[in-house]
């Protein structure tokens, strides 16, 4: 596992998160269209307009480009995964804290009672190691 494997983890995961969040937005927009819509057309169901349709669909499309992203998120960290449970248990708690569960460097510190910079330390170890075994 190379360190760039490791921060597409953290950057996939990043972009998942921005494309939930416009997912949200998208949502709330479409149900308003669709609100105003079934108050001019005075029926639910019936006549929906096309800007309303295109929410549709982008809704939809936007869903299924999540999902590929979750798919390929998945399989980096099971492959990331398998190399993490090689290390002593100091460095795969970092690490699994770091691109298992996406904390920052500040959060993981706090969590383990540790100083940021022995966090990075031992991480730059573990890198190490990992690459050390492909």
């Amino acid at each position: 596992m190379t360190k760039q494997e490791l921060y597409r983890i953290i950057s996939l995961n990043q972009l998942i998160e921005s494309k939930l969040r416009q997912l949200e937005q998208l949502k709330a927009t479409y149900y308003d269209l669709k609100s105003i819509v079934d108050d001019v057309t005075g029926v639910r169901g019936t006549n929906i307009s096309k800007p309303t349709e295109n929410a549709a669909v982008k809704l939809m499309a936007l869903s299924e480009e999540i999902n590929r992203d979750i798919d390929t998120l998945v399989d980096l960290k099971e492959k990331a995964a398998a190399g993490i449970q090689r290390l002593d248990w100091k460095y795969r708690v970092i690490m699994e804290l770091r691109y298992m569960e996406c904390l920052s460097w500040a959060e993981i510190a706090d969590k383990l009672g540790y100083c940021r910079q022995h966090v990075n330390r031992c991480h730059g170890e573990a890198l190490k190691m990992l690459q050390n075994e492909t």
